[in-house]
């Protein structure tokens, strides 16, 4: 809950002789100021209580709403980065595997099925990784 901010500006004008008083009130925050609450017992003894216990109502509410969007965005943040380490063991896993299916290729004596082999899954991790890394952070 902010400070409250109490603003009284007051001016005295001379015009033809005669004199003009301005008077400015400002207040900024969830109660009134103490002038006032105390013009607003005079009129309902029960007035500032309610006014008070509204304005802790408010920052009840407030305060629950900030935890309930913080948790959210926790929670989120949270299964972003265990669906990246989920793909990541799975990227690494299948490259795995194309490397150990190269590797038995070119040990069978197929050099050019080993190297297409070799060659695409290089080819695909790096354009993945790449274009991983360009692509908008909107999410």
């Amino acid at each position: 809950m902010s400070k409250p901010q109490h603003n009284n500006n007051k001016t005295l004008k001379a015009n033809d002789g005669k004199q003009t008083i301005e008077a400015q009130h400002y207040v900024a925050g969830p109660l009134p100021s103490a002038d006032e609450m105390t013009i607003y017992q005079q009129v309902s003894p029960d007035l500032v209580t309610s006014i008070v216990t509204m304005a802790e109502k408010e920052a009840d509410f407030r305060h629950n709403y900030e935890m309930q969007a913080l948790k959210t965005n926790t929670e989120l943040a949270n299964k972003h980065l265990s669906e990246r380490k989920l793909g990541q063991m799975i990227g690494g896993a299948v490259s795995a595997l194309c490397m150990a299916t190269c590797g038995y290729l070119g040990y069978l004596g197929m050099e050019t099925a080993a190297s297409i082999v070799g060659g695409t899954t290089v080819i695909g991790l790096v354009t993945v990784f790449v274009t991983g890394q360009r692509m908008p952070k909107d999410e």
